[in-house]
Order: C-alpha cells, then sequence, then structure tokens
C-alpha cells in the first residue's frame, strides 16, 4: 500500500512539475510574443513618425474621409504651382450645417491618428462654410455657400485629381456644375 501511495505521490510530483514547466514555457513564449510585438509596434511607429504623409496622401485621406461620410461634389486640385499658399485644395459639399462640422471632425480626427495635426480651423458664424488648414493641405467644407464663392473655379488652372481612379473611392457624388467643372480640367498625374 505505501508503494501504490509513493508511486502515486511520484506520478502527481511528475505531473505537477510538468504543468508548473508548461505554464513557464507558455509564459516564456507569451513574454517572447509580447517583446516581438512590442518591438514590431515601435519599429510602425518609428517608420511612420519618419515617414509623415506627403501633402498628396492627406489631401486624399481628407477626401477619403469625406467621401465615406456622404459629402459630395468633392474636388481635389493640385494648386502648388498657381499659389504659395498650398500644395492642395480639397472642396466638398455637406448636406447640411451639422454634417459641416461632422466632416470636419473626421477628417481632422482621421489626420490626427496619422500624426498629422491641423494648423488652424476657420468657421464661418452660420457653420456654412469650414476651413482646415494643414500648411501644404487646405480643405474647405461647404453647406449652401459653395455655389456663391466657387473656389473650385478660381484655381481652374491647377490639375485635379482624378479621385474616381483612386483607391477606396466608392459612390462619389457630383452635381451637374461640378461635373461639367471636373470634364473641362487636366488631370494631376
Amino acid at each position: 500500500m505505501t508503494n501504490e501511495h509513493d508511486s502515486l505521490q511520484n506520478a502527481q510530483d511528475v505531473a505537477v512539475s510538468q504543468v508548473v514547466n508548461a505554464s513557464q514555457n507558455a509564459q516564456a513564449v507569451n513574454a517572447s510574443q509580447d517583446v516581438a510585438a512590442s518591438q514590431d509596434a515601435s519599429a510602425a511607429s518609428h517608420a511612420s513618425a519618419s515617414t509623415p504623409l506627403s501633402d498628396r496622401d492627406i489631401a486624399l485621406t481628407a477626401a477619403r474621409v469625406a467621401n465615406e461620410k456622404k459629402a459630395f461634389d468633392i474636388v481635389v486640385q493640385h494648386v502648388e504651382e498657381l499659389t504659395g499658399e498650398a500644395a492642395y485644395f480639397v472642396t466638398m459639399t455637406a448636406r447640411n450645417d451639422r454634417q459641416v462640422k461632422a466632416l470636419c471632425n473626421a477628417i481632422e480626427k482621421e489626420l490626427r491618428d496619422a500624426k498629422v495635426h491641423v494648423l488652424h480651423r476657420e468657421t464661418t458664424r452660420d457653420s456654412s462654410w469650414e476651413l482646415l488648414d494643414y500648411g501644404g493641405v487646405v480643405v474647405h467644407v461647404f453647406y449652401t455657400t459653395r455655389d456663391y464663392y466657387r473656389l473650385e473655379e478660381l484655381w481652374q488652372q491647377a490639375p485635379v485629381v482624378d479621385l474616381a481612379s483612386e483607391v477606396g473611392f466608392e459612390g462619389l457624388e457630383y452635381t451637374p456644375r461640378i461635373e461639367e467643372f471636373l470634364a473641362g480640367c487636366t488631370r494631376d498625374a
């Protein structure tokens, strides 16, 4: 009986030892994976910090967010050769004054997540026009005043980015006035 008891005790000790070893091995593997993941995240963070978005990428990100949030008449103009102010103007129309603010907030958040911060934000009293200034990119979000100001026509010599040929743009919506404007523009390479 004692031999059976000793034998059983030895088997339990071996089993406990195996469980402890397996647990320690699993913890070591998890710790190793955590360190590797942390190093990968750090490298990715460092890579994104060392390779900031280009002005074109910022403009396309703003336009893409606007498209996802149902803005219409989205136009991206490459104005760098015409003005010292910015490289790109992004102009869009919202469906109401609340959407103007929502579009600006969404664009600002998406770019902030990409480590690009707005330098200046302006709005009209009636929220019919908001502007986001990213230095090389200026984003104009209009509600009722777009047809009055017709900013895209002020810079009509500027090439436009063909958003329909860019990745991530589906269901772009244009009014006849903007369709006609785009038809007469040169395309940005």
